[in-house]
């Protein structure tokens, strides 16, 4: 399988299970995290649950065998907001927040982007029947 249909196959379940995966950590981890960050381990909660609804939303179009293009584009979209708002706010409150969580919302903002950049350029083929 070359790797641009293998990309289209999986990069969904990517984008599900990496919003899912940290959703779950943050939520476990959330005192130990918000003192690690600085935070009130509410905040970090809230950020968790973002994560959680997000996630499921994306794994429920990796499931599906055919997609909406609109669905497609409001998750790539999301994806891109999701990315610019973390860059906004560590570049906001860089110099009131741990390195820690500036860092933290900096990688997150790069990857999140980075999917929406990739589901950007495959978002016809994500609509089509899933790829075996």
């Amino acid at each position: 399988m070359n790797w641009e249909r293998r990309l289209i196959r999986e990069i969904l379940w990517v984008d599900s299970l990496a919003a899912l995966s940290t959703g779950l950590m943050m939520l476990v981890l959330a005192p130990w995290l918000g003192g690690f960050y600085g935070l009130p381990a509410t905040l970090v909660r809230a950020h968790a649950a973002v994560h959680l609804a997000y996630g499921t939303y994306s794994g429920s179009l990796a499931i599906r065998q055919v997609r909406s293009l609109g669905w497609i584009q409001l998750l790539i979209f999301a994806n891109a907001a999701w990315a610019m708002t973390c860059f906004a706010v560590a570049a906001t409150v860089a110099r009131d927040i741990s390195v820690w969580w500036t860092m933290s919302l900096v990688c997150e903002g790069a990857f999140v982007g980075g999917l929406a950049a990739i589901e950007w350029s495959v978002r016809e083929r994500l609509t089509r029947r899933r790829p075996a």
